[in-house]
């Protein structure tokens, strides 16, 4: 089971942090590095983030679906109190999605994709209808929302306390 693997840490990083950086490749195995909005689902072990159809990264992951996501929590005072995790795996396109007005309009998806949608309007409130304050952010986040893509590791390194390193494989 995943919680046993994931040390307490990691798991609370997991849920408590805004971002990751996904790295991808592209045709030429230049890499390809993006702050990303994020989710993760325990009960899955999956990772969900949302994306704009026509992105680098998009185009990336359809070419070549290994990707590499680093999450962390850093310490400004002291570096080794930071904490973070580099994860390896792979990635898969979930659903293109429209922003639409009625969350019922959106059972056309497969519930996984329903509850990860659900999961980042939680987590980030600016997400959901309404509660962007001007055209050009609602644009932005049409734009930027087109497509849910999922993340399922296969290796995880943990930091904790410094230099201490741990490893989760699948």
């Amino acid at each position: 089971m995943v919680e046993d693997k994931l040390p307490e840490e990691i798991r609370n990083l997991l849920r408590a942090s805004y971002f990751t950086y996904l790295c991808t490749v592209d045709g030429e195995n230049n890499p390809h590095v993006t702050p990303m909005f994020f989710v993760y689902n325990e009960e899955l072990n999956l990772i969900y983030l949302i994306s704009s159809l026509k992105s680098r990264k998009l185009r990336n992951i359809l070419r070549n679906n290994n990707v590499f996501l680093t999450i962390d929590a850093k310490d400004p005072t002291n570096p080794f109190e930071n904490i973070g995790i580099m994860i390896e795996g792979r990635a898969h396109l979930e659903a293109k999605m429209k922003i639409i007005k009625s969350p019922s309009n959106r059972i056309f998806l497969k519930k996984s994709a329903i509850k990860a949608l659900k999961m980042l309007e939680k987590k980030y409130p600016f997400l959901r209808e309404g509660k962007l304050r001007s055209e050009r952010s609602t644009n932005l986040l049409k734009k930027f929302s087109e497509v849910l893509i999922s993340i399922r590791p296969r290796k995880i390194v943990c930091w904790i306390d410094g230099p201490k390193f741990k490893r989760v494989e699948y």
